[in-house]
């Protein structure tokens, strides 16, 4: 399957879990952990002014992750989907000789406009999709490595 039909299905599925997600109904008294909660914090954080205070640590993590990816075989399938990609540090230091292309993925919109923006100020070395989901509605068998890296 070429890279372009992967991440055709993989938005496909997404599309899909999120439309039937919105038809299911769910009762309040079994919920322990507040999504919406937690996206209005990550979109807080991703709009604040001193959001790049701790993009240092951010980018120690980003550098360490990538270290690991190089010493990874893989299967001829070189697509990485970066789960929570934060700010988007994990791309300037992703090797492109070990990827084809990159998702970034958060559930929180603000994360991924800042990850696009950061981005931006990189020259291009392979092609990043940007999705806005949570690792719910990831679909089973279609990516070879996903990163949580908080990077």
């Amino acid at each position: 399957m070429t890279t372009i039909g992967l991440l055709t299905r993989i938005r496909h599925h997404l599309i899909s879990y999120q439309f039937n997600r919105c038809l299911s109904t769910q009762t309040a008294s079994g919920i322990v952990f507040n999504k919406n909660l937690r996206v209005k914090h990550l979109d807080r954080s991703s709009i604040d002014k001193e959001a790049h205070v701790y993009d240092y640590l951010r980018d120690h993590v980003a550098k360490d992750v990538c270290d690991r990816i190089e010493d990874l075989k893989h299967d001829g399938r070189r697509l990485i989907f970066n789960l929570g990609s934060c700010s988007g540090l994990i791309v300037k230091n992703l090797n492109p000789g070990k990827i084809d292309t990159l998702i970034q993925a958060d559930i929180s919109l603000e994360s991924i406009r800042r990850s696009r923006r950061s981005n931006s100020m990189l020259p291009p070395k392979f092609p990043i999709d940007y999705v806005q989901c949570d690792e719910e509605s990831l679909p089973t068998n279609l990516i070879l490595l996903i990163l949580l890296s908080a990077a």
